[in-house]
């Protein structure tokens, strides 16, 4: 197994010998193990195993952190993430709360989790970089279908993306709703990460009898 922690400092008892693996599991449940300065698939969640059973109440987003690497490792620079440790005495689980960015670099951060025998784990930091993203977003499904006619005047019509998008991205100049070789609709546009949908809302009802 290799060692896949750079010591900075020790947090106090620290053993030779101590030391965890940390893993990045990616939104289909692929678990590549990272070596510090490894390229990984952009993750979902990232892993650390440690070697021995630890004190689960001092595992939390203040001992097991994520920071984009360049910036201080400390709490002020961490990103917002979950931190779990399901079912395990040796295992836990960071969830940034935003997606990772491809093509990023990021340093993990453990400082203050306590084994057990009351021996706090080293502080370490392990530095890995995603993968930039080469696959374009497609549109996975579009509401109201092509060609669907009897649509309700207050339809709001989706749009769904294979991957997560950039909320930023999303106006009336780049997502819109138009009279079939007429004029757009006055709307407003709204994007949901968690499912990766936009959704455009009209002004006011749409014209009956008429092709959008």
């Amino acid at each position: 197994m290799a060692i896949v922690f750079l010591v900075s400092c020790s947090h106090g008892g620290f053993v030779q010998g101590d030391t965890s693996q940390v893993s990045a599991v990616s939104s289909t449940g692929t678990t590549t193990n990272v070596v510090h300065g490894a390229t990984v698939p952009l993750p979902k969640t990232v892993g650390v195993d440690f070697n021995k059973h630890i004190d689960r109440t001092t595992t939390n987003a203040e001992t097991l952190y994520i920071v984009s690497h360049g910036d201080p490792t400390d709490l002020a620079h961490a990103l917002l993430a979950t931190v779990t440790c399901p079912d395990s005495l040796d295992h836990c689980d960071i969830e940034p709360t935003h997606p990772l960015e491809p093509g990023h670099e990021y340093d993990l951060c453990i400082d203050g989790v306590r084994y057990e025998d009351l021996l706090f784990h080293p502080v370490t930091h392990t530095t890995f970089t995603t993968e930039a993203d080469t696959t374009a977003p497609t549109v996975s499904s579009v509401t109201p279908v092509a060609d669907t006619t009897g649509v309700s005047a207050s339809v709001q019509p989706t749009v769904t993306f294979s991957e997560d998008m950039d909320s930023a991205s999303f106006t009336t100049h780049t997502l819109a709703l138009a009279v079939h070789g007429g004029a757009a609709v006055s709307e407003s546009v709204a994007y949901d990460s968690a499912t990766r949908t936009a959704t455009l809302k009209p002004d006011s009802a749409l014209s009956s009898q008429t092709t959008y």
